[in-house]
């Protein structure tokens, strides 16, 4: 085996290897493809090489042949060019005769996360402070732990605030390729969400290499999965107790095939102050996202969706707890902060579907 010529194609992640297969080897395995046959050669007298070739032409066995040496060609050429493949490389013969071949292999590579500054990132978002006044702890003493639940409040608005950001940067169809789904998954009798998710599997493999390994989605999307008609035709088989409308999430991870279901369930008043309180959904309810999540560690290279970055100089975890006195309001004040950045690491890890839900003519009580 010898690389005759390597091109690389950064704009497709492809490099491009032509590969020629020596005349030894090239022989060899045509003597063992004819060798093959000879008892089932339909020839006159004697069935020898020579006589198949005279009846058949030199290049009857050639296909077989190159069946035979190309796996063990391409292996070796692969690693001589120090490169990690990203899937089945796509294979086509340039030269053939009785002396060998050569054949171009192009090739995916998986795709090179550069990361930009991360090292003492800051992102300083508003605090939280609430106020535990004596005379509200005294009074309320015997029925509650004022302190702790003053912090938990703060807390709990903290972790809204960076599910919101997380939200948005995750489920934004200007950053991350989308496409609307066949049939919107509330519609029970025509939507197939395995087939929609299948499609979107696609892309990830023919278009960046990686296998995705999460779907991210609102509970309010979930809660129609398992009340479609595909879906429990499919599922009847290995589930056949299985309930309409209340599928396991063991179920829905073998249904799709995929080791995480995300689901989200947080709200949040949209509203703007001192106005009447209009309650929504923090992800949206008409789209998913198929993702290729990080494995965890260290490994800042790894193609993966993204990652949150802690400023640990001015937070050691994830959300710090201060308490400090107030004497001019005679209380005692809880903040709960953190200083994160939550970033995109690769867009090729995520593939929204839209219009997973569209609107029914409904009212609620």
């Amino acid at each position: 085996m010898e690389i005759k010529k390597r091109q690389d194609i950064p704009e497709n992640r492809q490099v491009r290897l032509t590969i020629a297969v020596d005349t030894e080897t090239w022989q060899r395995s045509l003597a063992r493809c004819y060798d093959a046959i000879k008892s089932i050669a339909p020839v006159e007298g004697e069935a020898t090489r020579a006589s198949i070739e005279a009846k058949y032409g030199p290049e009857f066995l050639y296909q077989e042949a190159v069946n035979d040496t190309y796996p063990q060609a391409l292996v070796e050429a692969i690693g001589q060019s120090d490169i990690q493949i990203a899937g089945t490389p796509t294979l086509s013969v340039e030269t053939i005769g009785p002396d060998g071949y050569t054949f171009a292999a192009v090739i995916d590579l998986y795709p090179e996360v550069e990361l930009g500054q991360y090292k003492g990132l800051s992102a300083v978002y508003p605090q939280v402070e609430l106020s535990n006044d004596d005379t509200e702890a005294a009074l309320f003493a015997r029925y509650f732990d004022a302190e702790t639940v003053a912090v938990q409040r703060a807390t709990l608005m903290v972790l809204r605030s960076q599910e919101r950001r997380v939200a948005a940067r995750v489920m934004d169809t200007k950053t991350f390729k989308n496409t609307a789904v066949a049939h919107a998954w509330n519609s029970y009798a025509d939507a197939d969400p395995l087939a929609d998710v299948n499609r979107a599997k696609d892309y990830f493999r023919y278009s960046v290499g990686l296998k995705p390994n999460a779907l991210i989605m609102d509970e309010d999307v979930l809660k129609h999965i398992s009340m479609c008609d595909a879906v429990m035709e499919r599922i009847k088989y290995t589930s056949p107790n299985a309930i309409r409308g209340e599928l396991t999430m063991e179920q829905l991870k073998a249904y799709f095939s995929l080791p995480n279901i995300i689901v989200a369930g947080a709200v949040y008043n949209k509203a703007a102050k001192r106005r009447p309180k209009e309650i929504a959904a923090i992800w949206p309810t008409d789209m998913i996202m198929l993702a290729c999540l990080s494995s965890g560690g260290q490994n800042l290279k790894e193609p993966c969706l993204g990652r949150t970055f802690l400023w640990e100089e001015d937070s050691p975890g994830m959300l710090t707890t201060e308490q400090y006195r107030e004497e001019q309001t005679r209380s005692d004040i809880y903040r709960v902060r953190q200083n994160t950045d939550e970033c995109i690491q690769f867009t090729g890890a995520g593939y929204i579907l839209t219009g997973v839900t569209e609107e029914k003519n409904s009212e609620l009580p």
